[in-house]
């Protein structure tokens, strides 16, 4: 979203051109039951619509102009587009069994979605069902609870700000068996800094700018 409208199938293509190992999107409901992608519980901010996405049709969503001219997607089109891995995160209880269905029909998806939640009761569901899924608990501070919470309920990695964040706790993490990352990385300093303190991984709005164009990719320990 640094370089193209946010939530949008170009923004993800651009992404990838990058040289991201994943995209991270959005996840909410229409108003007639299919999984979209946009941030907010509104379209008022990134589109020149007004109004709650749960209370908009597809069909309305997807005739308002989220930004180039670009509509707001379906995740099924995110699917259709990126063959690298989705970390979706679900914003609102409703996203929760429509996704476990999608994921129950289609066993390959399980293998390119990563749920991903600041709120625990929204994965439990889904990394119950599903065994070979990996899911991800976020949070904007780290600390052991969070890392204990994680583990009760079934998943491979949290996600985390700076917060609370330091070597010593993502050494516990890895103790633990679970993988830490870090957001925000808004430039190469954060990148080196996660990576000095043993971090997995981070999220970043600005790919082009924190990764090495030597290597194509971020780089690691």
């Amino acid at each position: 979203m640094g370089y193209m409208p946010e939530n949008t199938i170009p923004s993800y293509l651009r992404a990838v051109q990058d040289g991201v190992d994943e995209v991270e999107l959005d996840l909410r409901l229409t108003k007639d039951g299919h999984i979209v992608l946009i941030h907010d519980p509104t379209v008022d901010r990134t589109t020149n619509g007004h109004g709650a996405v749960d209370e908009l049709s597809l069909a309305e969503l997807q005739r308002l102009d989220a930004g180039n001219g670009e509509h707001i997607p379906t995740l099924e089109e995110a699917i259709e587009a990126l063959d690298i891995t989705i970390l979706a995160e679900i914003k609102t209880d409703a996203v929760v069994e429509p996704l476990r269905r999608q994921l129950a029909d289609r066993a390959e998806l399980r293998q390119q979605i990563q749920p991903i939640s600041f709120h625990a009761e929204r994965l439990e569901p889904l990394a119950e069902a599903f065994g070979d899924l990996r899911c991800a608990l976020l949070s904007e501070t780290g600390s052991e609870e969070l890392l204990e919470q994680a583990l009760a309920i079934g998943t491979q990695w949290v996600g985390v700000g700076w917060q609370g964040s330091s070597p010593e706790l993502i050494k516990q993490a890895h103790d633990k068996g679970l993988e830490y990352c870090l957001w925000p990385a808004p430039t190469r300093t954060e990148v080196d800094r996660a990576i000095a303190w043993g971090a997995d991984g981070v999220t970043t709005d600005h790919p082009a700018r924190v990764i090495r164009p030597s290597t194509g990719s971020v780089p690691v320990p």
